[in-house]
Formats: structure tokens, C-alpha cells, sequence
């Protein structure tokens, strides 16, 4: 049992997890800053089911542990990371590291972890992160960010974690993926790290040419949402819509969760840059893309539970609204980092 690991709420199971890794290797830093560094935020239409349950699937965050390694890289951080065909060597490796003292992230689906009793079938994401900090009379001891309200550590059997880290879910099994950390850097720049983290979600946002990614995703989203009905009927569509705002704001994170989580990140970063107005002033209008975000699934659920007509045209104009005011605030803070000397 790992005794004097730092078990503190996480906004998000992944930068989370690094911020109270990090914490018990002695670096405390915001969990925005980890966010912004690592360039978390994401935009990708699917024009198909990708996600199960849908007809269009949309993806608002970048792909799991893709935060961990550009913000390790950026600040300088050591870590390694397994996966495994075989259970039993994932299980193994697992007890050898706590052996050592050191705690290590895993890879779950949340439904097949027992403490999440609240999720269902249809909830399926084999991809979130929790930490392994102990083991004792045939039980793993765990910190998930997303559980302190309910109790502290958790418990959970050998079975059902081995049976939580091989979840069969086609293109998002992890094969018992698993990460830890192995050294810390005392010296490292952070405002070069700040820079690099905004250079990229500022090229995801606003150069990926495909029509998919980043703001064009969202205009590209737009435009089709006016024609879900026609192209899958009046069942399909509202299943798919609810499907959407389900990874925008609970299941899978990213819609004005994070572009608040954004906004902190910009606040924080000025202060390494002299309260940089310019930053601050980004900052202030991710807040207010946070609450126009927020009203879309607002509207989207009084339209769904029909206590409003139903009308997906007002969805895809408040759709397109939110994808203006993002473009706007990316050119904003390209133009920030053009000007920066570092």
C-alpha cells in the first residue's frame, strides 16, 4: 500500500491522474495547465457511427493518454507505458510496480468498474484512467479522480479489474494499457511548454484541412445536422443528438467542460507571461464560449424530452454560432503566439 499518495478530485480522469502523480513525485501543478500544455482540446466530426448508437459521432477531446505525452514531452517528464495480449502479464506487472512503491495509471471500461455503479451498458468507455495504489486480502486499492464525493479509495477485485483493463471494445480496447511515471525534472521551462501546447491546439483547430477537425468540423457539423431527418428519420436523428450532447457534456467530457477548463488555462498561463492582457482577454471569451455551449445542451435536452418543439435547424444555428465564436478565439491566440520571442 502506496501510504502517502495524494488522493485529491481531478476535473478530468486523465489530467486528473497526472496531476496527483505528479503531486506525489513532489511537481504541483494546476490540472489546467497539464490540460492546456498536453493540447487536450479537440473537435472531429464522423460523418458515420463511430461511436455505437449513433449515425454521426462527434469527439471533442483528444485521444486518451495523447495529454500525457505532450505534456510529458513539453515539460520535460519520464514515463513509460504497457500494453498486454496476455491478462495475466498485465496483472503481474501491475503487482511488481506496487511492490517497488510506485503507483500506476490504468487503463478501464467505467461500467465494468464496480464503483461506478451508476453507469449502464450503454455507457461503454474503456478508456478511462484511475490510479493502483494498493493491494491487500485479494483486492486492489483504488484513487479515481471522479469518485471522492462517494467514499475515497475504492476497492475492487482482482477479477474485476483484470476483467475492467480487457473490456472487448473493438477499436477502443486498451489490452490492459497502463502507464507510470519514472522521473521529474526539478528545473523546466513552462512558458516554452505553455507556448508549444497552444501552437498545436491552435494548428488542430484551425489547419487540419479535412473537413472533420476543429473548427471546420464544427461548421462541417452544422451543415449536416439540418439534414439528419432526411437522411435517417425522426428516430435516429434524436438518438444520435442525444448520443452527441452525452459526449459534449457527461460520458465523454469536452464540450463546455472543457473550454471553461480552457479559459482557467489561459488565466493561468498570463501569469507567466506578466498578466499578458491579451491572454486574459482570450481567457474571458473561452468562458463565454463555455456558456453558449452549455445552452446548446440546454436546448438540445428540452427538445429531446419534448417540453419545446422539436426543431434541429435552431440546434445547427446555435451549432454554427459556437463554431464563429471558436474560430474567432483561435486566430486570437495565433496571433499570441506569433508574437512570442521564447
Amino acid at each position: 500500500m502506496i501510504i502517502n499518495y495524494p488522493h485529491r478530485r481531478g476535473i478530468h480522469c486523465e489530467t486528473g491522474s497526472i496531476k496527483n502523480l505528479l503531486k506525489f513525485y513532489g511537481l504541483d501543478l494546476p490540472e489546467e495547465l497539464i490540460f492546456g500544455i498536453g493540447s487536450g482540446l479537440d473537435f472531429i466530426n464522423f460523418p458515420f457511427g463511430f461511436v455505437p448508437g449513433t449515425n454521426e459521432s462527434v469527439i471533442y477531446r483528444t485521444r486518451s493518454t495523447k495529454i500525457l505525452s505532450q505534456f510529458s514531452k513539453r515539460m520535460n517528464i519520464k514515463y513509460k507505458t504497457h500494453s498486454f495480449f496476455s491478462q495475466k502479464k498485465a496483472m503481474d506487472k501491475l503487482d511488481s510496480l506496487l511492490e517497488k512503491g510506485i503507483p500506476a495509471a490504468i487503463l478501464a471500461d467505467i461500467y465494468l468498474l464496480p464503483y461506478f455503479a451508476e453507469f449502464s451498458a450503454g455507457d461503454r468507455f474503456p478508456e478511462h484512467h484511475a490510479i493502483v495504489i494498493g493491494k491487500e486480502n485479494g483486492e486492489y486499492i483504488i484513487s479515481d479522480t471522479h469518485y471522492l464525493l462517494r467514499g475515497g479509495l475504492s476497492k475492487i477485485t482482482i477479477d474485476e479489474l483484470r476483467i475492467a483493463r480487457f473490456a472487448k471494445a473493438g477499436l477502443m480496447s486498451t489490452r490492459g494499457r497502463m502507464y507510470y511515471i519514472t522521473s521529474v525534472p526539478k528545473d523546466f521551462n513552462i512558458k516554452l511548454a505553455i507556448i508549444k501546447g497552444i501552437k498545436e491546439t491552435c494548428y488542430k483547430m484551425l489547419d487540419i484541412w479535412l473537413p472533420f477537425f476543429g473548427v471546420k468540423g464544427m461548421y462541417f457539423l452544422a451543415k449536416r445536422m439540418r439534414r439528419y431527418e432526411e437522411r435517417y428519420g425522426t428516430k435516429n436523428t434524436w438518438a444520435t443528438l442525444k448520443m452527441q450532447l452525452r459526449l459534449a457534456e457527461d460520458a465523454g467530457t469536452g464540450g463546455s467542460g472543457f473550454r471553461y477548463v480552457y479559459s482557467n488555462f489561459l488565466e493561468q498561463a498570463a501569469e507567466y507571461f506578466d498578466n499578458d492582457p491579451q491572454l486574459l482577454s482570450i481567457s474571458d471569451y473561452f468562458r463565454e464560449i463555455g456558456d453558449k455551449r452549455q445552452l446548446l445542451a440546454l436546448e438540445t435536452i428540452r427538445q429531446h424530452e419534448g417540453r419545446i418543439e422539436r426543431n434541429v435547424d435552431v440546434l445547427a444555428d446555435m451549432n454554427y454560432a459556437i463554431a464563429k465564436m471558436e474560430q474567432k478565439a483561435f486566430i486570437e491566440l495565433r496571433k499570441w503566439v506569433k508574437k512570442q520571442k521564447i
